[in-house]
This record gives C-alpha cells, sequence and structure tokens, in this order.
C-alpha cells in the first residue's frame, strides 16, 4: 500500500501497519480479511503529534468468533458497576465522608505548621546537630523578633566521657550476630576498623593526667579484648562478659562526670534565658521541645533541667517530649499540632461537664481522644461484660447540659431530641443483645 500523506495506509507488514499521521486526524484502514473492506476513523487532538509523524500499530483479528462473543457477552447492566466506582448508597457517604475528611487534613496541616511558628518564646533542645549528633547538649531559643540564641558547646571532656563509654556498645553491635556461631568469620574486618581508631586515640594521649590516665584505661581494656578476639578468631559471649565487667566501672565514672559537665555548662546560660525572659514577662508562656528517641524518652538530662528551672505547673504544661521531630522544622511543627489541638478542643468540646473535660485533656495530651470509648468496647468484646451504656448516658447527659444553656429554641429542641434518640439507642443495645456495626 502506499499513500501521499493523506492519512492513508502507507506499508503493512504481517498484521502490522504503518500510518501517516496528521496534525488534527489520523486516518487508517485495514485489510478486509473475509472480502469485506472496513475503515475506521480516530480523532487526535494532540499538540505533540505533528504532520508526516509515523507510528505502528497493531490490528487485531475481528473475525475471531470467540473474542467478538466475549467482547459482547456482558450487559449494560453487568458493565455498569465498573464503572460505577462510587458504588451503592454506604460506598457513596464513605467516599463523600472521605472527601471532607482529607480536605480536613489538608487544612489542619497548614494549620499546625502556621500555629507553630506562631508560638513565642520557644525553646528546642536538639541532638541532631552536626558533628553533635546524639549528644544533646544544644539549647536554642527562638524569640518573636526572629532572633535566636544559642547555648555554647559544652567542653570537649563531656563529648569524650561519652563517646569512650559507648564503646561496649560499638563491640556488642559487630559481633552480637556471630554469638551463636563464634567462630565463623565476617566480623573481623569491622574489629580492626574499630582496634585502628583505638590506636589513634591512644596516640594523642600525650600526658600522664588523671583524666588521660582514665581514657588511657578504657582505651586499653577495649583494644586488649579486641585483640583477643582477633587472635582467638572467635567472638565468645563469655570474654565479652568478662571485657564488659573490667570496663564497667570506668564507663559509671564517665557517665558520672559527662552528667556532671553538663549540667555545669547548661545551668547558667539557661538561667540567663529565664531571668530574661521573666522580665518581659514570657518566660511562663515559654514552651520547650525535646526531641528524643524511645530508649531515653523518660528522665534524661534536657528533661530534668527543665525541671529545675520550671513550677510544676510550667513543667506539665509546656515542656513536649516526642521522638517525631527529626529535625527543627518537624520540631515547630510538633508545637503547632499540641498547641493547635489544645485550643481546638477548648473550642470544640467545652469544659462544661466531666465527658467534656475528659476529651479537652485527651486532645491535648498523649492520651488518645477515644481512649475512654475503646477502653468499653474492650470490657465489652473481649471480656462479655455487660454493657451498661455508660458511655450513651453521659454523652445523651451532655447533650441535655448544653440544652439548658443559652440557645435558641431550635437548638434546644435538636439537642434533647438527639440525646432522647441516645435513650433509645442504648436501651435497645442492653436489652437485645445484638451486635451491629453498620
Amino acid at each position: 500500500m502506499s499513500s501521499n500523506h493523506s492519512g492513508k495506509i502507507v506499508d503493512k507488514i504481517g498484521n502490522r501497519f504503518i500510518f501517516y499521521i496528521k496534525e488534527e486526524t489520523i486516518e487508517k484502514e485495514a485489510a478486509d480479511y473475509h472480502a469485506k473492506r472496513k475503515e475506521t476513523y480516530i480523532t487526535h487532538a494532540s499538540s505533540d503529534i505533528h504532520h508526516g509523524q509515523s507510528v505502528s500499530v497493531s490490528i487485531p483479528t475481528w473475525d475471531d468468533p470467540t473474542k467478538l462473543a466475549a467482547f459482547f457477552a456482558p450487559s449494560i447492566e453487568q458493565l455498569l458497576p465498573v464503572a460505577a466506582w462510587r458504588g451503592s448508597d454506604t460506598k457513596q457517604i464513605l467516599f463523600a465522608t472521605r472527601d471532607i475528611h482529607l480536605t480536613m487534613r489538608e487544612h489542619y496541616s497548614q494549620m499546625i505548621r502556621q500555629v507553630g511558628r506562631n508560638i513565642f518564646p520557644c525553646i528546642i533542645a536538639s541532638e541532631n546537630d552536626m558533628h553533635h549528633r546524639g549528644v544533646g547538649s544544644m539549647f536554642t531559643l527562638y524569640l518573636e523578633d526572629g532572633s535566636t540564641r544559642r547555648t555554647k558547646i559544652p567542653p570537649a571532656k563531656y563529648e569524650i566521657y561519652k563517646n569512650l563509654s559507648h564503646m561496649p556498645l560499638c563491640v556488642y553491635s559487630i559481633i552480637s550476630p556471630y554469638f551463636a556461631q563464634p567462630t565463623v568469620s565476617g566480623w573481623e574486618d569491622k574489629l580492626m576498623v574499630v582496634n585502628n581508631k583505638i590506636i589513634v586515640a591512644l596516640s594523642t594521649l600525650q600526658t600522664q593526667s588523671s583524666e588521660h590516665e582514665h581514657y588511657r584505661t578504657m582505651l586499653t581494656y577495649t583494644q586488649e579484648y579486641l585483640q583477643q578476639c582477633l587472635n582467638d578468631k572467635a567472638v565468645h559471649v563469655h570474654n565479652f562478659q568478662k571485657y564488659c565487667q573490667s570496663i564497667l566501672p570506668h564507663v559509671i565514672v564517665s557517665m558520672a562526670r559527662a552528667a556532671e559537665i553538663q549540667v555545669v555548662s547548661a545551668k547558667p546560660q539557661l538561667e540567663a534565658w529565664k531571668s530574661e525572659l521573666e522580665a518581659m514577662g514570657k518566660w511562663t508562656d515559654t514552651y520547650v521541645i525535646i526531641p528524643t528517641v524511645w530508649p531515653v524518652g523518660h528522665d534524661n538530662p534536657r528533661q530534668k533541667l527543665f525541671q529545675q528551672l520550671m513550677t510544676k505547673e510550667h513543667f506539665q504544661t509546656h515542656v513536649i517530649m516526642s521522638e517525631m521531630p527529626r529535625d527543627i522544622d518537624e520540631s515547630f511543627d510538633l508545637l503547632g499540632r499540641v498547641v493547635g489541638d489544645r485550643v481546638a478542643a477548648r473550642l470544640i468540646f467545652g469544659c462544661e461537664t466531666p465527658g467534656a473535660r475528659s476529651m479537652v485533656c485527651a486532645l491535648s495530651t498523649e492520651r488518645d481522644l477515644i481512649s475512654d470509648a475503646c477502653q468499653d468496647a474492650i470490657e465489652k468484646v473481649f471480656e462479655n461484660k455487660e454493657n451498661t451504656g455508660t458511655n450513651g448516658i453521659l454523652i445523651a447527659s451532655q447533650l441535655r447540659f448544653y440544652a439548658g444553656q443559652p440557645t435558641s429554641k431550635e437548638n434546644e429542641k435538636a439537642l434533647l431530641h438527639t440525646a432522647a434518640l441516645l435513650d433509645v439507642e442504648e436501651k435497645k443495645k442492653n436489652t437485645s443483645g445484638e451486635k451491629s456495626f453498620d
């Protein structure tokens, strides 16, 4: 076949045809396999297709009766459910409410981000600063005028003591996978790397001071143990325990000295901030964010420092510890979420009833908002306790309380009507014993 760029088929190889494409229309012809000639016209409105461009198209074998029968066997009624993916009434309301929920999440995310950057003063006690990751010694004060203050880095001894105290954990992390089969190789090169680093550290100790002797002792104990493992070509767990027993007293001393250095270094700087903010009338408004990890999520040094500087009420409401923040940006997002939720809770739930106050506290703290309802459900489902309808009665009583407050007659009527419906529903549940999740 041939063509002059009119859109007709220009060539055929087997069942594949080469077409020239006009900018607006593709016109194709297919050979009639059973003495019939058919033409199909396809409109293509793509600005990416230019006159004279060629493509190859596979033409299906339309004369296959089995395939044709399969194409047209389903009725329209059978095909519609596939296209009508929003489905029945239940699915319709599901997707409609899901759209609302997604909109909530979008605006909520924007809200907490802006709220978190609208709260001053704020102190972030970070431990992920460059060159000081995991050290936990840096404090940054953020003020409303956009200025920031940072505490000075603690003396080098603080970090040295912490670094040396972590050596047993370093060794354990390398050799523990081999404790079940201690003579299997695979750990040697890693221990050699640690050993070489210890040799470098030992070479830096040029004096006989008590501090250097302390460092030298810890490094030597570790080097001797590593050398024993390499010579024995084995990492027996009992030998590791002996090493730990020998170095443990020195680890305890290092931890005590590091903690004292941290407190001595941070105390005057934080007290100076406190005095400055008190003079501005801002100290009791100051929030503190302490990013942490689960193993040290409670009673850590940064937390204890602020426990000494703040009143009990201030500490309990304005010090926020969490594993979530990985950087400063996420710390402000967390602050926005916690404080933003507290404002929202007071406005949404109020504080007129015990149930409302419980929900305010739940939304404002680590406690889950539905913890009360979940506990009732657990007792009912797992422990087969008789359903007393406690939550339903509580909610109904709240509605009646609100109905008694200054409000319009329409609102009062609606609240009382809803409370009555809740009463009826609870009675049905208590008497029927039926379970429904619709």
